[in-house]
């Protein structure tokens, strides 16, 4: 009999400023793609954040965490969001 091996592969290739009822921010494309599947989704800063902070509640179990990078303010060169601002 043949083993299985699973596995999946998650990048974050591309970021780009988009707009919403709120006014401007950064979005990030996640690409997983697994045995069985591709997925591609878009997140916000906070999203990651708010996984950063669920997550840091397991470091008492050894998960050891990175710092959160700093957020990263829109540019004022995007022109979609110069109207705004």
């Amino acid at each position: 009999m043949q083993a299985f091996e699973s596995f999946f592969h998650l990048t974050i290739p591309a970021s780009g400023t988009e707009q919403d009822n709120d006014g401007c921010f950064t979005s990030y494309l996640i690409i997983l793609k697994t045995n069985f599947s591709k997925v591609e989704v878009k997140r916000r800063y906070r999203h990651f954040s708010q996984l950063h902070h669920d997550l840091s509640r397991l470091e008492s179990e050894g998960l050891v965490l990175p710092p959160m990078p700093s957020k990263r303010r829109t540019s004022n060169a995007d022109t979609r969001c110069g109207d705004t601002r």
